[in-house]
C-alpha cells in the first residue's frame, strides 16, 4: 500500500513541473485516498530570515569569530516522525548567507514536507553556522504542525540554544494541506 501513496508522490512532483498528464479517470484519485490516513497533511514552510542571531560560541573560523559574525544555515526536518511514514527522512536545509547574525534568504526558500500524523509530528528549525566540517547551532525552535493553518501565515518564533538560551528568531510562512485537497488541486494543476 505504501508504494501507492509514494508513486501519487512522484506524481504530483511531475505534475508540479509540467510534465505529466493529470490522472486520466476518477478511480485513480479515490484509490490514492483509499490508502491514506485522514492525518496526512503536506506542510510548506518557507525560510524568510532570521534576526539578531548569537555569535557562534566556539571558533568556526578565526576571523568570522573576532567579528562576532556566523554563517547561517538552516536546516529543517520532521520531528516525531510516524514509524510508517513511506516518505522516510525528511531533512532539507537552505543555502548558506555568509557573514551575518541577521541573515535573509532573497528570494525566501520553500520547503514541503509530508506528514503521516500531522497530530503528533512537528517541524523542527536549527539554525546552524558551518564552516568546512565544523558547525555550531546557534539556536532552534519547532513548529507544532496541529497550530499551521490552510492559510499562509507568516511568523516570527523564538529560537533558543542547547542551553535553553534565547538566540534572536526565525522568521517563516507556514501553511497546510490535506493530503485530499493536495490531490485535487494536482488533478487540475496538471490539465
Amino acid at each position: 500500500m505504501a508504494w501507492l501513496y509514494v508513486d501519487y508522490i512522484m506524481h504530483m512532483q511531475r505534475c508540479s513541473d509540467s510534465t505529466s498528464i493529470a490522472f486520466k479517470k476518477s478511480q485513480d484519485i479515490s484509490q490514492y485516498l483509499s490508502f491514506c490516513s485522514p492525518d496526512v497533511a503536506i506542510i510548506t514552510v518557507t525560510v524568510v530570515s532570521a534576526r539578531e542571531l548569537s555569535p557562534c560560541a566556539s571558533p568556526i573560523g578565526e576571523q568570522r569569530t573576532l567579528r562576532g559574525l556566523a554563517d547561517p544555515i538552516v536546516q529543517l526536518s520532521v520531528e516525531n516522525m510516524h514509524p510508517d511514514n513511506p516518505v522516510g527522512e525528511q531533512l532539507q536545509r537552505t543555502s548558506v548567507v555568509l557573514t551575518t547574525l541577521n541573515p535573509s534568504w532573497k528570494p525566501p526558500e520553500r520547503f514541503q514536507f509530508i506528514l503521516q500524523d500531522a497530530s503528533t509530528e512537528n517541524i523542527l528549525l536549527n539554525v546552524i553556522s558551518q564552516a568546512g566540517t565544523q558547525c555550531t547551532q546557534l539556536g532552534s525552535a519547532v513548529l507544532t504542525s496541529v497550530n499551521i493553518s490552510e492559510d499562509t501565515q507568516t511568523i516570527a518564533v523564538p529560537l533558543v540554544t542547547v542551553d535553553s538560551e534565547e538566540s534572536g528568531e526565525i522568521v517563516v510562512s507556514t501553511s497546510r494541506m490535506s493530503l485530499e485537497a493536495a490531490k485535487i488541486r494536482a488533478c487540475y494543476d496538471c490539465l
